[in-house]
């Protein structure tokens, strides 16, 4: 029911109730205390009644054979009761109820329930006949008389309305005293809630729903009790390690969306030197513009291929880019597959990439003194249909410049070189093989135009010559023996120019 409640109004209800069931308690005990002692009050006075009449009874006692004897005692009780205020009666009766003498002569020699086996201890509430609620104080004194029983009682009865009403009256002052005192309560409770626990936690309330939209800047000042200030702190220092988090996944998503931006192009370089180099058919000249577009779009310190020559043990430097592997190659520079110490035969060897971030600490590094800014290094295999080709050798001046993403670049450049090399390769083998079954073709359409011997001869050895590109041609004939040799000697004159 009270979870429908805001919490200052559920806290307010649970001590206003505590507050109310402990007023009640406390006027209860406070009521059963002011009746006992206002009880006790007229006890006091009641016993001094039982004493003054019990020293009347004794004084006559010597004198008289019977209590009822004592005919004056009536108007002796009469008096006290006059005399006594809010006194109602008192009474001497034997102890089974029998009224010896009454203030209200009335009732004497009548036997009164009510008034048999009174308690002596303690004063008793009881209803007596036409006097109504009274509280009766009783005390049982010897006979002082040989005949009568052995024992009789006096009793005074005080008026209970009084008593009722004092106590009604206590009763509502402490009643009334305990609701200004609840209520004073409830009112400093609902101030010290107001200013310690509802404001902090609207504040707490308004910053995390600050936090909610993003404001990761804002700070709690939250007040209030120190568990409350803990949680404004908590808050405060998630914040904070939020804001920072956030920081940290910007700088990142720009990192990632840089080395993305960079991947592209590096993988957009990679399309651009293919397509540049896919109609180019001569070997050298492909090569040479490989490595020249390759160090200028990669923005490399140097780039170069190696060739495996026909032993497959050597890698022969095939092209280079710019003067320095111009000069590189014009002296003819060349690296023993088995080399240890070289970038660029360790991954011919085991036909992988390979790549060295800082040369520096590189213990199969082969430096160039050509090239003695080469702070970064990768030999890339060529490789076509599980053959080896070459190696591509790139070098940066910059450390760690052949990251991962950078080797998977130059991987697939790699690759794409391989197949334009093959390409190259295969068109150069084609284009050789067509050009000696042109020459040949032609030779032996001449050779078959001939008129003789003579004439085939000198035919074949001319266009051998002019084909083969040689200062000198020689066609020598065997003849065999008892041939006629007569003219032999011209033909071979005129075949050996």
């Amino acid at each position: 029911m009270l979870q429908k409640f805001s919490l200052q109004t559920q806290l307010i209800v649970l001590m206003v109730t505590a507050l109310i069931l402990l007023s009640a308690g406390l006027t209860a005990v406070q009521t059963v205390r002011v009746q006992r002692v206002q009880i006790n009050s007229e006890r006091e006075r009641s016993l001094a009644l039982i004493s003054s009449v019990n020293s009347t009874i004794q004084a006559v006692a010597p004198l008289i054979a019977t209590l009822n004897d004592m005919t004056e005692l009536s108007g002796r009780l009469s008096a006290l009761v006059q005399q006594s205020k809010d006194v109602d009666f008192i009474a001497v009766a034997w102890r089974d109820g029998e009224v010896i003498f009454h203030s209200d002569p009335a009732y004497k020699d009548q036997v009164i329930s009510t008034l048999a086996d009174l308690p002596t201890r303690e004063t008793e509430r009881a209803d007596v006949g036409s006097f109504g609620p009274v509280y009766l104080t009783t005390q049982v004194m010897p006979n002082p008389v040989e005949e009568g029983p052995g024992q009789y009682q006096i009793v005074v009865a005080m008026a209970a309305e009084p008593i009722d009403s004092a106590l009604r009256t206590t009763l509502a002052t402490t009643v009334a005293i305990a609701l200004v005192a609840v209520l004073i309560v409830a009112g400093l409770l609902a101030l010290q809630l107001r200013t310690g626990v509802s404001n902090p936690v609207e504040r707490l309330t308004e910053g995390a729903r600050i936090f909610s939209k993003g404001r990761l800047d804002h700070r709690i000042h939250a007040g209030g009790s120190r568990e409350l200030i803990m949680l404004a702190d908590t808050l405060n220092q998630m914040a904070n390690e939020l804001q920072q988090s956030r920081v940290q996944v910007e700088n990142m998503n720009r990192v990632l969306e840089q080395r993305v931006s960079e991947r592209m192009q590096e993988i957009a370089t990679v399309a651009e030197v293919s397509s540049q180099v896919a109609s180019i058919l001569e070997t050298d000249e492909l090569l040479q513009t490989l490595v020249d577009v390759t160090k200028a779009d990669f923005g490399l310190y140097h780039a170069h291929i190696y060739l495996l020559d026909a032993t497959g043990q050597t890698l022969v430097l095939a092209a280079g880019a710019g003067e320095v592997g111009q000069q590189l190659v014009a002296q003819g520079h060349r690296i023993p597959i088995d080399l240890e110490n070289s970038l660029v035969a360790r991954a011919a060897r085991i036909r992988q990439s390979v790549a060295y971030q800082d040369v520096s600490n590189a213990p199969h590094f082969l430096p160039n003194p050509l090239l003695p800014s080469t702070a970064s290094e990768m030999a890339v295999c060529l490789m076509a249909r599980t053959q080896l080709l070459g190696v591509l050798d790139v070098q940066s001046d910059e450390v760690g410049r052949f990251g991962p993403e950078m080797q998977t670049v130059m991987e697939t450049l790699g690759r794409q070189i391989a197949i334009a090399l093959s390409n190259a390769r295969l068109f150069g083998e084609v284009e050789r093989t067509s050009r000696r079954e042109q020459t040949l073709s032609m030779i032996s359409q001449q050779m078959q135009a001939a008129l003789n011997l003579d004439e085939v001869l000198q035919t074949a050895t001319r266009e051998l010559g002019r084909v083969l590109r040689v200062p000198h041609t020689a066609i020598a004939l065997r003849v065999p023996a008892g041939t006629e040799q007569a003219e032999t000697p011209a033909s071979e004159q005129e075949a050996a120019r």
